[in-house]
C-alpha cells in the first residue's frame, strides 16, 4: 500500500498481500514438475459431457504422485 501511495494518487498499481510467499510456492511446484519422471506421472482422459449426455470433447489430466517428495 505504501509503495502504491508513493507513486501518487493518479496512478493505479496492482497489489499482492504476500508476493514473495506466492512466488516461492510457485517455484517449488515448477521445480517438482521438472524433476518428475514418467513413472510418477499418469495421464487420465475425462469426457466432457453435455446436459443431453452427449460427449462434447475430452480433457487430458496429468496426475503425479508426490508421496516420495518431501
Amino acid at each position: 500500500m505504501y509503495s502504491a501511495k508513493a507513486w501518487g494518487a493518479t496512478i493505479s498499481r496492482p497489489m499482492s498481500a504476500v508476493p514473495g510467499r506466492i512466488a516461492s510456492a510457485t517455484a517449488r511446484v515448477e521445480s517438482k514438475l521438472r524433476m518428475a519422471d514418467a513413472q510418477r506421472m499418469r495421464v487420465y482422459y475425462q469426457p466432457q459431457v453435455r446436459q443431453s449426455e452427449d460427449i462434447a470433447g475430452m480433457e487430458a489430466l496429468i496426475r503425479w504422485s508426490i508421496r516420495s517428495w518431501a
